[in-house]
């Protein structure tokens, strides 16, 4: 991915990925952040000890980035209107907090992925209720919940590799966008 200007949030960097697929609906996208949420759950208990496997090659910085760039469309999709959108991404940390994010205790990952998960159910729930534009009312309370999203993931990151560096990261989350973009045909529900 070639960038004129390096995106300065997360999100930001995954809009390829969301601009590529142009036919699912945000109940797609909810599943497939579900799913890659589940990933990231398993390589969590893995790392914490609580299951004892091999953790999968991408860890839990690789499951982080792919729950990032589901979020990420998971506001493509929830708010259409572009401004909105736009107003809801630049209210979500920059990655280059990670560099003040300190490592936490695995208790502490362990709640931050479930809140994650509980934003992801909520988030559904107001669109499913509201639609976009009804949603489109409670953007600053969505970009809230979802920039503690992106803390939550960025803690985990740092949990499991606490050298991790904000250029490490980004080319992680870059990489992972790269891979989905090379996934993405017509009718998949995924990013």
């Amino acid at each position: 991915m070639v960038f004129i200007q390096p995106p300065s949030t997360l999100f930001a960097i995954t809009d390829p990925v969301s601009s590529a697929v142009a036919d699912r609906t945000q109940r797609q996208v909810v599943l497939a952040t579900l799913s890659e949420l589940g990933e990231l759950a398993d390589e969590v208990n893995i790392a914490s000890g609580y299951i004892s496997k091999q953790p999968d090659e991408d860890g839990v910085v690789g499951e982080a980035a792919d729950v990032m760039i589901c979020l990420a469309d998971l506001v493509w999709k929830s708010f259409p209107d572009e401004d909105v959108r736009l107003g809801v991404q630049n209210r979500i940390r920059s990655y280059l907090e990670l560099v003040s994010i300190q490592p936490g205790g695995w208790d502490l990952v362990e709640a931050g992925v479930a809140g994650v998960a509980e934003v992801v159910s909520d988030l559904s729930r107001e669109f499913r209720t509201l639609g976009a534009d009804g949603l489109k009312d409670k953007s600053g309370k969505v970009a809230a919940a979802l920039d503690m999203c992106v803390h939550d993931l960025l803690v985990a990151a740092k949990t499991e590799d606490p050298s991790l560096s904000i250029e490490r990261f980004r080319d992680t989350l870059e990489r992972k966008s790269d891979k989905w973009l090379t996934n993405c045909r017509p009718g998949r529900p995924v990013p």
